[in-house]
């Protein structure tokens, strides 16, 4: 016979899961709830880091990694989705990566076994021989909770 002591931390967890499922099936449910329930984190017109790049005599060189964690206001769990900006004044606009360019960003999350928080990571790298630079960079968190958004350079 198994009892059922000692079992909080087991209901917490499927509670939680639990929560995550509904947040889930009422995001499928239509165009119009998806508006209502998801909450944006933007820095407005600032930028969030900036900082230099070196420069780079061949290709394949990692000039920098970010790493950008969004983290629940209330601890609640939450679903969450990433779009990153970056300038590089060498660039003149925007960055957007053709496949051609001087510099290769990649990007992706990061699975975490807490639920109140997400990570990503994002990458600076030279595809091609590069002088020293600077870049500005912010991102744009869309979340089912409001969440708030913390920034570091690992390299």
């Amino acid at each position: 016979m198994t009892s059922r002591i000692n079992q909080q931390t087991e209901n917490t967890f499927i509670a939680q899961v639990n929560e995550l499922d509904a947040g889930i099936r009422e995001l499928k449910t239509g165009v119009q709830f998806t508006e209502a329930k998801l909450y944006e984190y933007s820095s407005g017109n600032a930028y969030d880091l900036t900082g230099s790049l070196g420069a780079s005599a061949g290709s394949n060189q990692v000039l920098a990694l970010l790493l950008v964690t969004a983290t629940s206001v209330d601890a609640s769990s939450f679903l969450s989705a990433f779009t990153p900006e970056l300038w590089i004044p060498n660039t003149s606009t925007s960055y957007h990566d053709t496949l051609v360019s001087n510099y290769q960003i990649t990007y992706n999350k990061i699975i975490t076994d807490d639920i109140t928080k997400t990570q990503y990571w994002y990458q600076i790298s030279a595809r091609n021989a590069v002088s020293a630079s600077i870049f500005y960079f912010k991102a744009h968190i869309y979340a089912t909770v409001p969440v708030s958004v913390a920034y570091a350079r690992l390299i």
